[in-house]
Formats: structure tokens, sequence, C-alpha cells
């Protein structure tokens, strides 16, 4: 009894029984045992020294029960770094003994006790480094023994973003676990047995979460802390090896291939004077650009580089060199005809034609 406005307590446990007086404070405490389980009313009324036994009496329903009966952990959910709650199945006026063990199902210490109560939390851990496993034990005062609870652990759970994949690695106990279940923002992700799973869905620059859920085979379920990595690829891009160049009046046309396996939002077009080094002229989004500041005297190369999406950019691409076509008229008059080699196929070129057009450029 915890009231102390009385300089006495009578207890009445309603079953036949004989009164019980106890004094006001840490004395006031009485153990009774009934002869069966069941629906009880216990009244408590107080009095004070040469008082009349008059007062009102406080009564508290409960249930007798031949035995503690064993709770059961629900679930256990990470939630911070340090901090690790527990939903259980309990009942009222039982006082539980909560024991924890670090990377262990077995080394069992108190880590508080629980009445009263369907959930509690733990603090200072570090589930970020160790795995944790709890039981809830109901605790019989009258013969000092304990009914024990299931065991569940959490997950030492991490996610690590590697060149085109995310890693997923956890380590816990296995006792009891049916299967993982890994959710990637917020949706199911696959359900294995292992205690790895590498995801190769990812697309670079992109951020992914990750949470890992222990089901177990009685129904309780561990749920890990939610990680989240940045996905990246460090893949080199195919450099652009195959380009066409068309020499017109006004310029040069040149338009190229690129790998599809790679993605990027524009090209930089290099070029150079004959003899010279590369340097950028424009950018275009486009597989095709025209320079107009081509001449066949110039004797200008190109070269065309990217950056994919990824933010990779391609080794230096082939020399675009369009052919430079030059002639004249022998002493015979006989055409003469000489032209540069073009640059800037992989394969090489097969053969050259030549097309004759008359004096209305028919062909």
């Amino acid at each position: 009894v915890t009231d102390t406005n009385y300089d006495g307590y009578i207890i009445n446990f309603n079953d036949g029984s004989l009164e019980t007086l106890v004094p006001k404070g840490v004395s006031a405490i009485a153990n009774h045992t009934y002869a069966t389980s069941g629906n009880k009313t216990i009244s408590v009324r107080g009095k004070d020294v040469n008082a009349d036994d008059n007062c009102g009496s406080n009564t508290l329903p409960f249930t007798a029960l031949a035995a503690l009966p064993a709770p059961f952990i629900d679930e256990l959910r990470v939630i911070n770094a340090d901090q690790i709650d527990l939903n259980f199945t309990s009942a009222p006026n039982i006082q539980y003994r909560l024991e924890i063990a670090t990377n262990s199902n077995a080394a069992f210490q108190l880590a508080q006790t629980v009445v009263n109560t369907y959930s509690v939390s733990v603090t200072n851990l570090r589930p970020d480094d160790n795995y944790y496993c709890f039981r809830l034990g109901a605790f019989d005062p009258c013969n000092n023994t304990t009914n024990y609870s299931n065991i569940i652990c959490s997950a030492n759970f991490d996610a690590t973003a590697q060149n085109n994949q995310n890693q997923l690695n956890w380590i816990t106990n296995t006792t009891g676990i049916t299967n993982y279940t890994v959710e990637r923002d917020g949706s199911l992700l696959t359900t294995t047995g292992s205690t790895s799973h590498t995801d190769n869905l990812v697309v670079c620059k992109t951020d992914y979460c990750y949470q890992l859920i222990s089901n177990y085979a009685n129904g309780s379920q561990s749920i890990s802390l939610e990680k989240c990595v940045t996905a990246f690829s460090s893949d080199i891009p195919s450099p652009i090896t195959n380009a066409t160049a068309i020499v017109a009046q006004s310029g040069v046309d040149i338009t190229w291939q690129q790998d599809p396996a790679f993605q990027t939002n524009g090209y930089r077009i290099l070029r150079k004077p004959d003899g010279e080094n590369f340097g950028l002229i424009g950018q275009t989004a486009t597989t095709q650009f025209i320079d107009n500041e081509y001449t066949t005297e110039s004797g200008f190369c190109y070269q065309i580089n990217y950056t994919d999406v990824c933010d990779n950019t391609t080794p230096p691409g082939t020399e675009i060199c369009p052919i430079r076509l030059s002639g004249n008229l022998t002493a015979e008059n006989f055409s003469s005809l000489t032209w540069s080699a073009y640059s800037g196929w992989a394969a090489g070129v097969d053969e050259y034609r030549i097309e004759k057009c008359d004096g209305q450029g028919a062909l």
C-alpha cells in the first residue's frame, strides 16, 4: 500500500480469510495465496491508532493465476543509432524482467523491469555495430521463478554502394528466423534466406533506402534501421570510334554513332588544324555537328568526346579527318586526282568510289 495518510491499513482478500493489518510505509505489504484462480477483488481501508474502524474501502479487481503466463514479444524495431523499441503481449499486474544479450542469444543480462505496459524502449545501444537479442521474463516473487518469452534479435544491417550495384549485408542470430524481407524505398525488393543481397537494378546518382525485416516462425518480426546510399557507376564509357564526315560548300557535316550502353547529356566537339593540338569548338546534344569554317585547304581534323550521366568521361575518340580531294589537268588533257585517306571509322576504309558529273551536275 503506497498511501501514507493513515497509521495502518486493513487488507481484505475477500475469500473468507482473515483480514490483514499492515502499518504505513515500507512495511505496508501483504501476501496471500488463493485456493483457486480466477477473478478476485482486494479491498483496502485505512485506520488510525485509537480511532474507529469505519473508513470506506478502496477496491482493486485482478485475476489470480495458477502460474504466470509467458509474455510474447511481437516486434522489435531499431529506431535510431542508439535506441531499440519492443512491442509485446503481456498481462496486467505482472512484473516482467527484460533481459538483453549483445551479439549472442544466450548471455543475457537484466536491462530493466517492466509492469503494466505493452512496449518499452532500450537506449544507449549501438545497433550499427552490434546485434542485440532480447527476452521478457514473467517474474514470480512468490517462488522466485521466471517464465520467459520468445527470443528476438536485432540485425546489424549495412548498405554499401558499389560499382553499378548496392551491396546489403547483415549479421544476427538466425535461431527461429524463417526468412528475411528486404524493402527498398518502402516497397518489397526481395525475400531471401541468406544474410546478404546484391541490388544491381540501380541507376547512378540515385538515392536508395533499404530496410531489413527478420521474419520469425512464431510470427514475430525484427525491423532494422533504414540505411540509405547513393548508387554510382565507375564504368568508362566507350569512345566515339565511328563517325562520317561529308564535305559541302557550306563546310563539313559530321555524324557519329555512340555505344547505347551509356547515356550522355551532350557531346564535345574538338578540332585541330594540321600539325596542331585539339581545341574545343562546340557542344551538341545530338549526334551531328556542322562546322561552317571547314575548308579543304584548312586541313582540319576532329574528335568527339562526351561525359556520361554518371560523370564518367570517355577516352579520346577516333580522329576524324575528312577526305581532301584535289585535281589538275595533265599535259595530255587528262584529269589527275589525289585525295587524303579518310580517318573516322574503326574498321577503316574498304574502298574509294569516284563519281563524275557533267557540267550540269548530272552524275
